[in-house]
């Protein structure tokens, strides 16, 4: 099946490490930093600064099911592949 690139972007990082995707630590002010791209903006987002890497990737989790429904919505409209197919994009 061909994808439009915009959901191949997206899906392409969901077999990352969880805990590092989205995340890094930033020595100056001893924090976790977690940032995602909103899917339909591509801005990147700043979902903040974390005591512990987990709970960067639990901001960056959240986030990321977030922008999954939002994918799900733009192949819906598209009419582009059947339900039971959109469902899978996590």
């Amino acid at each position: 099946i061909f994808l439009p690139r915009k959901i191949n972007n997206f899906i392409i990082y969901h077999n990352i490490n969880p805990v590092t995707i989205g995340n890094s630590f930033d020595k100056e002010n001893n924090k976790w930093v977690s940032r995602i791209k909103d899917f339909e903006t591509g801005k990147s987002l700043n979902l903040g600064r974390f005591s512990t890497p987990e709970e960067a990737s639990q901001a960056y989790q959240e986030a990321r099911a977030i922008n999954a429904e939002k994918a799900k919505q733009y192949l819906r409209d598209l009419n582009y592949l059947p339900e039971h197919i959109i469902q899978l994009i996590k």
